[in-house]
């Protein structure tokens, strides 16, 4: 996990452009051998951190507690940056959506990620209704850009989906 923290460390901070064996050790506090024997090339690097991600973030969701409303609401506004750590993982997340452009096997991890998140999210609305889900998920990842840009506050995004929530019959 230390690694994988370094990786997100250096991808916050310097983009995936950053990202390289020996930085990836510095930030971590060890040897690049030691990260090349976990992750032989920056590739498996990319790929295993970007997986790692999307498998945390979701241990996170089924850990929340809360009322159906309330997990329906977090299934769909959680990618929102709210603090600090929340930013972090946004801008994570967006550096490799633009990486998966280029790197097929980080897109379909992406890809496979909106899946459960769309299969999650439907099943609360009401089990069958995937393009309901897909648009919610549409609206709170757009919302995403305006908060990192500084055009919304995160406040003013989760009105957003909640308001769509409530128009929703």
């Amino acid at each position: 996990m230390r690694i994988l923290l370094a990786v997100w460390g250096v991808i916050a901070t310097r983009g995936i452009a950053g990202v390289s064996i020996r930085v990836v050790a510095q930030e971590a506090g060890i040897s690049a051998g030691r990260v090349q024997y976990y992750f032989p090339t920056k590739d498996a690097l990319l790929v295993e951190s970007c997986r790692g991600m999307t498998q945390l973030a979701e241990q996170e969701y089924e850990a929340m507690e809360g009322d159906p409303e309330t997990k329906l609401f977090e299934a769909i506004a959680h990618v929102i940056p709210r603090d600090e750590q929340s930013r972090r993982g946004a801008i994570i997340w967006n550096n490799y959506v633009a990486e998966s452009l280029v790197r097929p096997e980080i897109a379909t991890i992406l890809a496979e990620a909106k899946r459960g998140q769309e299969e999650e999210v439907a099943r609360r609305l009401e089990p069958g209704n995937e393009t309901k889900a897909r648009e919610m998920i549409a609206l709170a990842d757009g919302l995403v850009q305006r908060v990192l840009i500084g055009d919304l506050s995160a406040a003013e995004a989760d009105h957003c989906i909640r308001a769509a929530l409530e128009a929703y019959p």
